[in-house]
């Protein structure tokens, strides 16, 4: 349903144009797969996997050479919450903040950040933001390594380098790379899951003893990718709802057991690395019980215009002193804005929600590179907001995008006649469940960006299974 509702919203906003040039993408990528299929059965051997690894290899080497010389031409001054983060640990000392006192569900990602220029300064470097464009980098190129990884086990390996350098040619990553912030961070959490869910799936005959130490893996994983962001708990809940639909009664007490560990051990993880940030005092806890904002602060924000940050419900939720007070209020507000949209208004409000959720290819990277940038290149002017050259990269971006959610919409399509699998039922359980997520919470294109992977998996799954339908030779 979630994802229904989001096909018929994006086919009503995005441009005629882009539609076109994304379909026209499509086919001709059918056609080149036909001539490649048809050139496989005439080619001699077979390349082996290792000719596939050492070509990721290049080809992630040549993308790291792009981050390293683009990256540096978008860095901007930091601002926002990725500001915050970034002034609160360029002390390298570990030490409650006013900001992570407000919001708590960061203390992760700073505690990390802090350690990491600590580690800068105990080698005699000085912070700044170039050091936090390495950072981000390291951190985006191991999530690829991760994804290729899992894609390998997914699929084959002529799949999993394809799919890659597709992956290098999602120009967010890119646009993305000098801003280290959780969007970029907590993509390390979602590859990682995903690669053990998809060991687990290829190994058949896995030991009871390997497969739990994967899923407490898995748990400890999870656990830490919902500190750094919420929505990452998402790849937890569909993982568990794929056991049920999947499980045989053979292993059925097997797959139990697994469930039920999965789910231990993220909350174990969840609440030893809360306690590990009070004891750290990354955040005074009896500071923060009060300031921080309760969950419903999101929400309220979430039904207000579109959906996004807006100043005015920040200002609201600050006036109240505690946190009691603050979660009273937001919900009184929240039934309120309930009560004037009506059941006509809340489903014209949620299309104007998904709208600016899914219609940004750039995933907001665009306007966060417009934010007091600190050069001013022909790629600033390309990449930025209000930039010259910037209609390109957005016309880029949204075909890019156009062509990646066509194939989410196709896997979910595949999803209704008959899941190819228990990790295609995972992904695109994971998609919808993170859809339905941002339809309630606060939300932008950005939000997406963690889920890329996931979204990049569906969208494999959804082209195969069109290609072997309608396209392949018989």
């Amino acid at each position: 349903m979630p994802m229904a509702w989001v096909l018929l919203v994006y086919l009503g906003r995005a441009g005629g144009f882009t539609l076109l040039c994304g379909v026209a993408a499509v086919v001709t990528a059918f056609v080149l797969m036909r001539r490649s299929a048809r050139e496989t059965r005439l080619s001699a051997a077979p390349r082996s996997d290792f000719y596939y690894q050492r070509a990721f290899m290049f080809a992630l080497l040549a993308y790291l050479g792009v981050q390293l010389i683009v990256g540096p031409m978008l860095m901007v001054t930091p601002s926002w919450d990725f500001g915050a983060v970034y002034n609160t640990a360029i002390s390298g000392e570990v030490q409650p903040s006013a900001y992570v006192n407000l919001f708590p569900h960061n203390a992760l990602f700073t505690y990390v950040c802090t350690l990491y220029y600590g580690a800068l300064l105990r080698a005699g470097v000085t912070p700044a933001p170039l050091y936090a464009l390495f950072f981000n980098v390291v951190v985006i190129d191991a999530s690829l390594c991760l994804l290729f990884a899992a894609l390998r086990r997914l699929f084959d390996a002529h799949t999993a380098l394809w799919a890659s350098l597709a992956a290098f040619a999602f120009a967010p990553l890119l646009a993305y790379a000098p801003i280290a912030y959780t969007d970029t961070f907590s993509l390390l959490f979602v590859c990682g899951a995903l690669l053990i869910e998809a060991t687990l799936s290829k190994e058949e005959g896995l030991s009871l003893r390997r497969m739990l130490l994967l899923t407490v893996l898995e748990g400890v994983i999870i656990g830490l990718g919902f500190k750094v962001k919420a929505s990452v708990a998402i790849i937890a809940i569909a993982a568990v709802l794929s056991f049920v639909a999947f499980v045989d009664r053979a292993r059925l007490k097997q797959w139990l057991l697994r469930g039920a560990t999965l789910i231990l051990a993220l909350l174990l993880t969840m609440t030893i690395s809360e306690g590990i940030m009070k004891a750290a005092r990354v955040y005074d806890p009896a500071q923060s019980d009060q300031a921080r904002y309760p969950y419903t602060h999101w929400i309220m924000m979430g039904l207000k215009d579109v959906g996004g940050w807006n100043q005015a419900d920040v200002d609201f939720t600050s006036f109240f002193p505690t946190y009691s007070e603050k979660a009273a209020a937001t919900k009184l507000n929240i039934n309120a804005r309930l009560r004037a949209y009506g059941f006509s208004g809340l489903i014209r409000h949620q299309n104007e929600k998904i709208a600016f959720t899914w219609t940004d290819g750039t995933y907001t990277s665009s306007n966060k590179l417009s934010r007091q940038p600190l050069h001013d290149y022909a790629v600033t002017q390309l990449f930025a907001e209000g930039g010259d050259a910037q209609p390109a990269f957005q016309w880029y971006c949204d075909v890019y995008h156009c062509i990646l959610v066509i194939g989410v919409m196709l896997s979910f399509a595949a999803f209704l006649f008959k899941p190819q699998n228990r990790m295609h039922f995972l992904v695109s359980l994971a998609v919808a469940g993170l859809t339905a997520f941002l339809m309630i919470w606060e939300t932008r294109a950005r939000y997406l960006l963690h889920f890329y992977p996931l979204m990049l998996v569906a969208a494999i799954y959804g082209y195969r299974w069109l290609y072997e339908r309608r396209w392949k030779e018989g």
